[in-house]
């Protein structure tokens, strides 16, 4: 009698010999589409083509997968992925010769994700309780796609009827082209320029401005290029729009009352300025300067302007007394008074 790894024993009974067979085959199959033989020696190997990928923004690579299998396994083995957000995964239909599977894994990225270096796992899994699942890690660098790519404040504030100037800005990749801009998002009532528009070089300053009808509250935005190449660049913006702002106003005064400005000699006095809801330049006049005397001053968008006060040979000796008035535009204006001493 053959066996296969059994024992053979005779018995004796009654007179009569009885023979029977033991087999003991604890790892073995008889299905031959999961495999044959003992199952502790089946396995399989899982290996890719690469496993560090460099990939634009929308753009996708393909890495050939090999599974081979081993020991008797015959099972099919099935990629499987674990992608995070801002790419895909997908896989080519497997091709098997004989105990070899051959397959592709397709890396597609967003069009705004990136640029990042990041980790993911595809995961080999064969279909049969006695095999684990093999994993591979690909590095996936993700770079800009050519073109533009937009760079602006997160979250921005306007008032109702105000506007605020920003600066924004254009990175180039194998791109030299002028890049006109725009807001992504329509919204009546809010509108942006661009200067310069189209982009040149590298930067912009957006000037964003609500009229009185905007209602308050916060507004998704985004600014946007467009430079004749699809999927062009777009930053997102979160806009809140505040009540209206006060008035803009500013008050002005002297530190001294009495300014001393000797014959053939050049003064300088400093203007104090107290500014409410306004940043923009102030210019000055004056009014009672006598005979013989000039003065100078630059506008300022600072805290101060400094007056300059010359008084030649021929001016004559006395006080006067002087209107000093400040200027900017769209704020009333305002003065202060300052007497001048030109000595003996």
């Amino acid at each position: 009698m053959k066996t296969n790894r059994g024992i053979t024993r005779a018995v004796q009974a009654t007179g009569a010999i009885l023979l029977f067979s033991i087999s003991c085959v604890p790892h073995e199959t008889t299905d031959p589409k999961e495999g044959t033989g003992d199952k502790s020696q089946w396995g399989f190997t899982f290996t890719a083509e690469r496993t560090s990928l460099t990939i634009k923004q929308s753009a996708a690579d393909t890495v050939p997968l090999t599974m081979t299998r081993s020991g008797g396994y015959n099972g099919d083995i099935i990629p499987q992925s674990f992608p995070m957000g801002g790419y895909t995964v997908d896989f080519t239909a497997p091709v098997r010769n004989g105990l070899v599977t051959t397959q592709s894994v397709i890396f597609t990225i967003g069009g705004t994700t990136g640029p990042i270096e990041f980790k993911t796992i595809i995961a080999a899994v064969p279909q049969t309780e006695a095999l684990q699942p093999k994993n591979i890690e690909f590095t996936l660098n993700i770079i800009r796609k050519d073109g533009t790519f937009i760079t602006a404040p997160a979250t921005m504030s306007v008032s109702r009827g105000g506007s605020t100037s920003v600066g924004v800005g254009v990175i180039r990749t194998n791109f030299t082209d002028p890049v006109p801009m725009s807001l992504a998002t329509t919204t009546t009532g809010l509108t942006a320029s661009f200067s310069p528009n189209p982009i040149t070089g590298t930067t912009s300053t957006m000037t964003l401005s609500a009229d009185a009808t905007v209602p308050e509250g916060t507004y998704n935005i985004g600014v946007r290029s467009f430079a004749g190449l699809s999927n062009q660049g777009t930053a997102p913006v979160t806009l809140t729009v505040t009540p209206p702002a006060a008035p803009g106003s500013i008050a002005v005064s002297f530190s001294v009352g009495t300014l001393i400005v000797p014959r053939n000699n050049t003064v300088p006095i400093g203007l104090n300025i107290v500014r409410t809801n306004y940043t923009g330049a102030v210019s000055v006049t004056v009014a009672g300067i006598p005979g013989g005397v000039t003065f100078t001053a630059n506008p300022s968008n600072t805290n101060s302007v400094s007056i300059s006060f010359s008084a030649t040979a021929g001016a004559t000796p006395g006080t006067y007394p002087l209107v000093v008035t400040a200027s900017g535009a769209g704020i009333p204006d305002a003065t202060a008074n300052l007497s001048l001493q030109i000595p003996q």
